[in-house]
């Protein structure tokens, strides 16, 4: 729920020329606040190009620890987009290994590469966008755990 407060408005972060970013959380949890009202952030990462990509392919690999969904879905559904447009929608892929309610000390590394033509990539500004995708509408819990959620262990994207 500390996110909430750090990244009211949805989380974005803005990666620096040596190719890491910095002060990303690594879970991104929705749930429903106190007044029912829901909080589902959306990671954005900014970045920049010098030039645009010579190859004709580039890959983004996801790598979760974790995911988690409340109800009878055994999954986690994630939605991406680039610079505004779809790039992708990773369905019944992530599922729940216990890892965001142990305290990240056990999971289920699970991965899955999207590969897409390196023209989506421009010279300048370029934003990757990851929305959480519920499978019911959201509902209050008494403890404040979200009803949704992911927990990253690496995103790479990879273009040349």
């Amino acid at each position: 729920m500390r996110i909430r407060k750090q990244f009211p408005d949805g989380i974005i972060a803005f990666v620096a020329d040596h190719g890491e970013a910095q002060d990303i959380p690594y879970i991104l949890a929705a749930y429903v606040q106190g007044s029912g009202v829901p909080y589902d952030p959306v990671l954005q990462i900014e970045f920049a190009l010098p030039v645009a990509p010579m190859e004709p392919k580039a890959s983004l690999l996801l790598a979760l620890a974790d995911a988690i969904q409340h109800g009878r879905y055994p999954f986690v559904d994630l939605s991406l987009s680039l610079n505004g447009q779809p790039l992708a929608e990773i369905k019944e892929t992530f599922r729940h290994g216990g890892a965001i309610h142990r305290s990240d000390i056990r999971g289920l590394c699970q991965e899955e590469t999207i590969t897409f033509p390196a023209s989506r990539l421009q010279a300048g500004k370029n934003t990757l966008t990851i929305r959480l995708t519920p499978h019911r509408k959201p509902r209050s819990s008494s403890t404040g755990a979200p009803y949704i959620a992911v927990m990253f262990d690496a995103l790479r994207l990879e273009a040349r």
